[in-house]
């Protein structure tokens, strides 16, 4: 087999590495395209399956109200530390995880794909980002957690809490 890299992948490369050594053994031996593509999709919906477990269970855990006390610690902790200028950041960093800069930086990114002849991941990219728009607003209104009330905010928002629209873009 011929190794891919000399250099360290990152801090979980000691088990990334192994990992996708097997993936590639795997697809080795599948023998066709097709039984490779097979061992990729088994090996996706294991990962999609163990993410959707942990979501699960911390949606549970949010849900009961169990993690509202830690919410409710740091954003006192927040208003008490607050300046002008972290507010300036904080409001800047925000704005970076709105739809309308995500979107850019997605069609962006979709069109130097599939002008560099990508064009599936391109697509991929696309329908993944469409998928989580729709799964996104979904899930915010099953679980209709109302933004915290600690303080006065300086920004509106318009939808509920959980789960984070920043996080999922």
């Amino acid at each position: 087999m011929v190794k891919r890299r000399s250099d360290e992948r990152g801090r979980l490369s000691a088990y990334s590495g192994p990992l996708y050594a097997a993936l590639r053994a795997s697809a080795d031996k599948a023998g066709t395209l097709l039984g490779a593509v097979g061992i990729f999709l088994a090996a996706g919906l294991v990962v999609a399956a163990l993410g959707t477990w942990i979501f699960v269970e911390l949606a549970e855990h949010v849900q009961m109200g169990a993690s509202q006390a830690f919410d409710d610690a740091v954003l006192r902790w927040l208003g008490a530390h607050h300046s002008t200028a972290w507010d300036n950041i904080m409001l800047e960093i925000t704005a970076l995880g709105t739809g309308t800069v995500v979107m850019m930086i997605v069609a962006v990114a979709a069109l130097f794909l599939w002008h560099t002849q990508h064009k599936h991941s391109a697509r991929l990219l696309l329908a993944a980002v469409a998928g989580n728009i729709i799964l996104n607003g979904v899930l915010k209104l099953v679980f209709h957690r109302d933004r915290p009330t600690v303080f006065e905010w300086q920004t509106t928002a318009v939808s509920s809490s959980f789960p984070s629209g920043h996080a999922m873009s």
